[in-house]
């Protein structure tokens, strides 16, 4: 019954802090956008590269499901009397006017430029501002990576313009599970030995500014006992708290901070001769601070890894131990 009450608790203050969506305060918003990929420019490259990437990012948008688009020969059959137009077009106007004619939401143009490496770029046009609201852009050296490149930029691409239309393009919102190795240090490491467990946890990333998240989960953790009248202590924090994520490489490292409260037990014996076993269980105000690495496999699957050291605020004083975590987890 606990565990329920505690992860309904979760979910609300999940969805509570998600905002409202353009979809529920616009009529018709749940229809699909309309996207037109258009020809892709070909700097210091061949056009039949620009042409193999061009209908690679139409069949990524296309396998999403989350829109409606039109294909290449309908495209060339709308503007048949704009050929030079469709074929030279490179700005957002131009973009905006071809998405006219084709009755499309948005545009969809980009370029292969080759230098020292292959670099693909994206540019998404909403045709009815006439302006550009997405740019991305991707490398690779060797023209083999060139086709992976394509349907990894896409998919960047094609999340963003989901988000866009749902009103939350600048809110990221991930999930997390994995497993816990805790060192109890001080009292409570002199009664118990390593405990194990299981952490969960959600995120709104990109909150108020660029890479900063807020925090919620609960984390079980069971140590058995190390003196002769201790069974097991367990304990349940749950918590909410923020952090921030820096770049570097290809990983982020994610500095946390989190407070909240933790349903702890004490599972001892009465007497030595193990014949009476008795629980004392009760909340504590709990307070953890730590840093972690985390990596994007896909655009979106994490793999994370945590360090933390957490109190927790007992009567008598205070029970400590340091946790590790590495799990996985997914990104929307």
């Amino acid at each position: 019954m606990f565990f329920r009450v505690t992860a309904f608790a979760l979910i609300c203050f999940i969805v509570s802090g998600f905002p409202a969506s353009a979809a529920d305060e616009q009529p018709g918003a749940n229809k699909p956008p309309r996207i037109a990929v258009i020809n892709f420019g070909a700097n210091n490259t061949g056009e039949d590269i620009a042409k193999i990437i061009r209908n690679t990012v139409e069949m990524s948008f296309f396998s999403k499901g989350s829109f409606e688009m039109l294909e290449r020969t309908q495209i060339e059959l709308i503007v048949s009397e704009r050929k030079n137009q469709l074929k030279e077009c490179k700005d957002e106007k131009c973009a905006a006017a071809i998405g006219e004619l084709l009755s499309s939401d948005y545009v969809v143009m980009g370029s292969v430029d080759k230098l020292d490496k292959y670099t693909i770029n994206i540019q998404v046009v909403d045709v009815k501002t006439k302006t550009v609201v997405i740019v991305d852009t991707i490398d690779t050296v060797e023209m083999s990576g060139l086709r992976n490149s394509a349907e990894e930029i896409s998919a960047r691409v094609a999340r963003k313009l989901e988000k866009k239309r749902l009103g939350i393009e600048k809110i990221d919102l991930s999930f997390s599970i994995g497993y816990v190795f805790s060192i109890p240090i001080g009292h409570l490491g002199g009664i118990a030995s390593t405990g194990h467990g299981i952490r969960a946890d959600a995120a709104l990333e990109n909150i108020f500014i660029k890479n900063f998240f807020l925090l919620a989960g609960l984390v079980y953790n069971r140590f058995p006992g190390r003196v002769e009248n201790v069974d097991h202590s367990s304990m349940l924090p749950m918590f909410i708290g923020a952090g921030y994520r820096i770049p570097i490489w290809k990983l982020h490292l994610c500095p946390i901070a989190a407070a909240g409260a933790s349903y702890n037990s004490l599972d001892y014996y009465a007497y030595f001769g193990k014949l009476g076993r008795t629980d004392r269980s009760k909340f504590q105000p709990f307070f953890m601070a730590g840093a972690g690495l985390e990596m994007s496999v896909t655009e979106s699957i994490l793999v994370k890894t945590d360090m933390e050291y957490c109190n927790f605020f007992e009567k008598g004083g205070s029970v400590s131990c340091i946790s590790m975590m590495i799990g996985a987890g997914m990104r929307f």
